[in-house]
């Protein structure tokens, strides 16, 4: 947990992007390197049919789904900013035409108010200057040449998604467009998730950390049905039902709360242990010449 970062709505030279590259960078190294290391066991496998999987650990190299890695983010505006930085920084150069869809949903520039509200802080201005919605939830595929915007869940590396978007995807509340009726419960493509980047506390409310403790809680769980894996391939970790203590989880704001310290406590269970970088404030009481009794 990281408790001292600059907030997104800072704008021009007073930027500092190094902490969101730097985890952009940790989640790609991750999707990866786990990546060649299932690419290089399945050759190894195809050349040599008779290996006897269950007697070498080394091809145990997957989870029970793809997706490997979760940024849960508070609008669409910083979620832009994110998956557009995420494709700069991706090793690959060609990009796939779902770009066109990304762009048309969440835009293609940091809007800014025309008028900024003369009855709100600067900072509150330039924070919510961009779209707003909260409601966003989709998956980012890596293939040898491209990256793919809005691929299927189960064949997505990285979910990108709003608290509350994934919260009614688990629960079922979207509605078909056909039928008209609620999808059916869904949250096994969150069962095999190795690190989890919650860039959230700038924009914080009672409603969204209740989403957000109910997202975590969904993680790491057995699925409830067969997806296409090999279950002799997968991490004994996993089918221990222990994986929530070999994940990842990143907690990244401009200031610490209550619900920051109760996320952290609670939901971080990491075997390797936690860190928690925190700024200390004196305050300015010890700045008073004079000896002034407080009462309270």
């Amino acid at each position: 947990m990281h408790c001292n970062k600059k907030p997104f709505y800072l704008k021009g030279s007073k930027v500092d992007s190094s902490t969101m590259d730097a985890y952009l960078m940790h989640a790609l190294s991750h999707v990866h390197r786990t990546r060649d290391v299932v690419i290089k066991n399945d050759a190894k496998l195809r050349n040599d049919a008779n290996t006897d999987v269950m007697e070498d650990d080394s091809y145990r190299d997957q989870g029970f789904t793809r997706p490997k890695v979760l940024f849960l983010l508070p609008l669409k505006s910083i979620a832009r900013r994110i998956v557009k930085r995420l494709i700069q920084l991706s090793p690959l150069t060609q990009k796939d035409n779902s770009m066109g869809q990304f762009k048309k949903e969440f835009g293609e520039s940091d809007d800014e108010l025309e008028e900024p509200n003369s009855s709100k802080p600067t900072d509150f201005n330039l924070l919510f200057a961009g779209d707003v919605e909260d409601h966003f939830l989709f998956g980012i595929k890596f293939t040898k040449k491209s990256v793919k915007l809005y691929s299927n869940f189960y064949a997505s590396d990285i979910i990108v998604a709003s608290p509350l978007a994934l919260k009614l995807k688990i629960d079922g509340g979207e509605v078909t467009k056909k039928k008209g009726r609620p999808k059916e419960n869904d949250s096994d493509f969150l069962s095999s998730i190795e690190i989890v980047v919650v860039d959230y506390a700038d924009v914080i409310s009672m409603q969204n950390w209740s989403h957000l403790h109910a997202v975590l809680e969904q993680l790491n769980h057995l699925p409830s049905k067969e997806h296409v894996t090999n279950v002799m391939r997968i991490r004994p970790w996993y089918l221990d039902e222990q994986a929530r203590y070999y994940r990842q989880t990143i907690i990244l704001s401009s200031y610490l709360t209550p619900e920051m310290n109760a996320l952290f406590n609670g939901s971080c269970l990491n075997y390797e242990g936690k860190v928690k970088l925190a700024t200390e404030f004196t305050g300015v009481l010890p700045k008073i010449q004079l000896e002034i009794r407080q009462v309270s």
